[in-house]
């Protein structure tokens, strides 16, 4: 809320001189988590034929959750990506058009890297826990192992 706040006073601008696409675009950028969340997961549950007004735990605040991220870490990333998405819309209003990409596309490669670290963070932790139960899967094979482990020793 905070960040969509601080994007409508940036926006002020679009107000008072007429109508400019950044006034439409700055708060459509501070929902864009909330907005790709809700679709997401719209697209997730139809995929698999259920309904879509049925609770998961696929949100992105969830998987940031099972990634090892507390309860404060993923307040702050998921409005740190809401301010960074309202940053890459004011930039270019700002400074020139060359300017704002000679910062962007490296900015964006480095928050590509960063949201595949993530992806494989979270992959690793899938395989630990059932994603629908969300309780941890035990492999029958790895309990034998473990259990051929310390009998065979003694």
């Amino acid at each position: 809320l905070l960040v969509g706040i601080l994007g409508i006073l940036v926006s002020r601008k679009g107000m008072t001189a007429g109508l400019h696409w950044e006034a439409l675009a700055i708060p459509l950028a501070a929902y864009s988590v909330g907005i790709a969340d809700v679709f997401t997961s719209i697209l997730r549950r139809s995929s698999r034929q259920r309904s879509i007004f049925k609770a998961d735990k696929h949100h992105f605040h969830h998987r940031l959750l099972r990634a090892g991220l507390g309860r404060n870490w993923t307040l702050a990333a998921l409005h740190g990506v809401a301010g960074l998405m309202i940053f890459f819309v004011v930039l270019p209003t700002q400074v020139s058009l060359w300017a704002s990409a000679l910062f962007l596309i490296p900015l964006t490669m480095v928050l590509g890297a960063g949201i595949q670290l993530m992806r494989t963070r979270l992959i690793e932790q899938s395989k630990v826990l059932d994603i629908e139960s969300e309780k941890p899967v035990i492999r029958q094979a790895e309990l034998r192992k473990k259990a051929a482990r310390s009998g065979g020793g003694s």
